[in-house]
Formats: structure tokens, sequence, C-alpha cells
């Protein structure tokens, strides 16, 4: 089925060891920042320790893509600017870590429209796992999963789907309609060829395919991660 990406305001995720595929996905261009923005990044909660990891994670995708990331770590003090005589934040990116064990991330500058009424627009776990805080920042810079793509060779099993995804995350079918088995339509997507290496690709174990297809765990971006962000954002 194809999927209208302006029905899936959260795109959720969670750690599952994620070996990932050979080029990235990403939304609509309205959804990527501008080149060469600083996109402002405020912990709303966790340890300072925990942060700095997650900060020097994040900072993996700012060696390809033109864009820079200023963190602020005091959970009761975000980003702000005087409008009009009244502070107003300037948040793009709000995280809180929760106790899901994995993350969840709104798409791209819709993290601004939500970390900007003081809500977090990234969840991610205390482990700090790299995979997942990688995968989530790539949420956040506008891409998709990669097993969306339209050129993704996967037979899905979707019966064994639901029931996989009901046991391990409590998932309903719509739940796993949108995260796992939809697929984007051709013009509102950007993708090249499929990436099993991606970072933005769930872990796939061959029981819920019907051709045997699988997908391993990661915690790096693959070299078509890295190639596809300098693309969108440019120096």
């Amino acid at each position: 089925m194809d999927f209208d990406i302006t029905q899936l305001p959260v795109c959720s995720s969670f750690f599952m060891t994620v070996e990932e595929a050979q080029e990235a996905v990403g939304y609509s261009d309205k959804l990527y920042w501008e080149p060469g923005s600083v996109l402002k990044v405020h912990f709303m909660n966790g340890t300072h320790a925990l942060a700095v990891r997650v900060a020097e994670c994040a900072n993996e995708w700012a060696r390809y893509a033109n864009l820079a990331f200023e963190f602020y770590y005091a959970p009761n003090s975000p980003p702000t600017e005087i409008v009009n005589g009244a502070p107003q934040r300037t948040t793009d990116i709000a995280i809180q870590f929760w106790d899901n064990g994995g993350g969840q991330s709104q798409i791209g500058t819709l993290s601004r429209e939500v970390s900007r009424k003081g809500v977090a627009s990234m969840y991610l776990p205390w482990s700090g796992d790299r995979g997942v805080v990688l995968h989530e920042f790539g949420h956040a810079l506008g891409l998709m999963h990669e097993h969306l793509n339209p050129l993704a060779p996967i037979q899905w099993n979707r019966d064994a789907v639901y029931e996989y995804y009901r046991r391990i995350a409590d998932w309903d079918r719509a739940m796993v309609d949108s995260n796992v088995l939809a697929v984007l339509k051709l013009d509102q997507s950007n993708y090249t060829l499929f990436d099993r290496e991606s970072i933005m690709i769930y872990e796939i174990p061959p029981e819920l395919t019907l051709n045997g297809f699988r997908v391993n765990g990661n915690s790096v971006l693959s070299a078509t991660d890295k190639k596809f962000i300098a693309e969108k954002y440019p120096r």
C-alpha cells in the first residue's frame, strides 16, 4: 500500500539491533531544515553525562550534513529569546529520556513545532544507545524508515509482523502499518537504491518475511546514509 507521510506526525522506533540498508529514504523536502542551520537541542531531563553522550552521537550526522547542533543541557533552561517583551522558546529539538527502551522522534522540521510548545519532540532510552540516537536524529533531520522505501525487496508475512510487534512493543495494527508495512508514495519520497545497511531500517528477522529477507543489527551510519544526508544538506 502507498502511504501518505502527512498521516504520520510522529515516527516511532525502538532499538532491536538494526543492520541497515543501502540508501536513506527521506520525506518531502518541506520537512528538511535549511542547509547551514544551527539547530538548538534542549535536554528536558537526564544527567549531564548522558546528554553529552547523546550530543557526541548526534554530531556524527553533522560531520556529513551542512548543519550544526547547539546543545542546551540544563533541563529547566531551554533556549529562549524575547519577543514582544516576553520570553519565547527557540528550541528546535527537545529531548526527553524515558523507560521505553527505544526511541521516538518527530520528523524533520515538525520537531520545531512541537518543541517550541515545551513538549518533547524526541524520546530516547536512558541507555543512550548509539544506534537509537543516530536513528532518531536521522528522523529529526527528515529521514524516513528505510524499510518503507518503494524499492525495498521485502515480502512481508503480514500476520507474523502484526503478532511480532504486538508481542514486543504492544503495537496495534495501525501502528504496525505506519511504521513497518507502509510504502511511501513515489512523489513523496527521496530515495535512490534500497540500503540494507542504513541506520534508518529496523532489524528484520527472516520469520517476518515470505522470502527469507533479513536485516541484522547495526549502530553506525552507512556509506549511503552519509552520502544521502550530504546531498540533502549541501555545503
